[in-house]
């Protein structure tokens, strides 16, 4: 049974919080990962007597998402719903995790990013409880720790609720109240990211550091006080509060000192102005696991991943996106690349370009960057009709245009902006964490554009698929889930 599941095991849980953080790859990790978490050590008071031993314990949950994670690898959000939506193509066979997300035809009985997401849920309440109790870590130690797990812990509430709905709002690590939650309103849900969140906006501040909480470094590995207000404001943009979305995103957008938008080629690198916040690579030697995953083999004939995993099925960007491009776009020159195999054109995502391993650690994950905050803010500010003129909408499009090589344009109304704000996050924000697939559901044109994709897979979509099905076993042994599975799909 996964600890990260809703029902904990109850002997991890006795006496001392327990933590398992098992770190095996830190060879060639500067910085952010200097202070090491322990190796294969059953954690209990003892990590969190000292500042040094607390922040490692934070360390480990970053590092575990620069290997293959939710975040990174073959079960990331950027694959994962990637290929669920209209972006990605796939040759997964019918036994490949993957194409039961390709074809929309998920399993109630594998837990996948459920389970994963409640794992780190289950970590991040656990050093808070360990790191608030703590008498060996100073004041401001503190505060900087628990206002990045609280901000860690709305990420993951963030693509919970957006994945599956009413989801079970764990905030403890009490096996009494954990073990039988019932499913939290998505409105519930999203008051606890915002409480979380603006707590982490006010407790960390503007700096990066490094593994030691204190010294300032120049890397964007941990987040900071702008991490927190980017991701509010784009949880502010899920909830329609278009001026609080506009707030925040143009806090960010103002502070040109610290971030601006990068040339399209030295955008997801390390030393990027545009970072707001990325993972660093932990994966034995390679840069970011997306690179591997998604370059494609430029071999004469052959039809595979470029990276260390042969075997793997490809996947590959969908003549949908691909034609969705204008055609002197630069994103499409510089972030996508195309192999052809039998005489058919097969084009992959570029944005990440070292998939080697034992290469330079110069490219990293990008959680967070400046240019969705150009599109919360423009998309914030139509909603609110300000299409035109001085400080709007089409100012923040034309920004993002510019860069991409094309020519402004002028935004008539409102709907017609509209329209062109969710193309540009169409062709911006591609193969990244998902952007895609949440899009098409909150904007509502997820079943207008999925019964075409639907026909073109040969499995026609159906409109309960937008929600992704609880995992049987924890409607199992919860039993205040029993009866309470998504629409559609059977509980066991």
């Amino acid at each position: 049974m996964n600890s990260g599941k809703l029902v904990f095991v109850k002997k991890c849980l006795t006496g001392a919080i327990s933590l398992m953080i098992i770190i095996m790859f830190f060879a060639g990790c500067s910085k952010i990962l200097e202070v090491k978490p322990p190796i294969n050590e059953i954690i209990g008071e003892e990590i969190y007597s000292s500042n040094k031993k607390a922040a490692s314990v934070v360390t480990g949950i970053y590092a575990s998402w620069g290997a293959n994670s939710n975040f990174n690898g073959r079960t990331s959000l950027s694959l994962l719903l990637g290929v669920s939506s209209d972006e990605l193509g796939s040759v997964a066979n019918d036994f490949d995790v993957i194409n039961s997300f390709y074809l929309n035809n998920l399993l109630t009985d594998d837990a996948g990013l459920w389970s994963n997401f409640y794992a780190y849920i289950f970590k991040i309440n656990s050093a808070m409880e360990g790191i608030t109790r703590s008498k060996g870590v100073t004041d401001d130690v503190r505060s900087r720790l628990i206002g990045e797990l609280r901000f860690l812990r709305a990420l993951q509430y963030f693509y919970l609720v957006n994945i599956y709905g009413d989801v079970p709002l764990a905030l403890t690590t009490d096996i009494k109240e954990t073990s039988t939650l019932a499913r939290a309103a998505s409105m519930d849900v999203y008051h606890q990211i915002e409480v979380d969140l603006l707590f982490a906006e006010q407790n960390l501040s503007k700096e990066y550091v490094n593994a030691d909480i204190l010294t300032p470094t120049d890397l964007r590995f941990r987040p900071n006080s702008y991490a927190a207000n980017a991701l509010l404001a784009r949880v502010y943009l899920y909830e329609k509060k278009w001026k609080e979305a506009e707030i925040k995103s143009s806090l960010l957008i103002n502070e040109t000192s610290m971030f601006k938008l990068e040339n399209l080629e030295n955008t997801f690198l390390n030393n990027s102005k545009e970072a707001i916040w990325q993972i660093q690579p932990t994966s034995f030697g390679y840069n970011t696991l997306d690179a591997t995953i998604f370059v494609l083999s430029g071999d004469p004939g052959l039809f595979i991943p470029a990276g260390p995993n042969p075997d793997s099925k490809p996947v590959f960007i969908t003549s949908d996106l691909y034609n969705s491009f204008e055609l002197n776009d630069l994103r499409r020159k510089s972030w996508i690349d195309t192999v052809t195999v039998e005489g058919v054109l097969f084009p992959f995502a570029f944005k990440y370009k070292v998939w080697q391993a034992g290469q330079p650690l110069i490219e990293s994950t990008m959680m967070l960057r400046l240019a969705e905050q150009y599109l919360i803010r423009a998309e914030a500010r139509a909603e609110q009709g300000i299409v035109n003129g001085g400080n709007s909408a089409q100012d923040d499009i034309n920004a993002l245009r510019k860069r991409a090589g094309l020519n402004e344009i002028e935004l008539m109304d409102v709907t017609s902006a509209l329209m062109i704000i969710r193309h540009e996050r169409k062709v911006e924000l591609f193969t990244e964490l998902g952007h895609r697939w949440l899009d098409l559901k909150r904007t509502g044109k997820i079943d207008s554009v999925m019964m075409k994709v639907g026909e073109m897979k040969g499995h026609p979509w159906q409109s309960y698929k937008s929600l992704f099905p609880l995992p049987t076993s924890d409607i199992k042994n919860n039993p205040s889930l029993k009866g309470h599975q998504n629409p559609g799909y059977p509980e066991q």
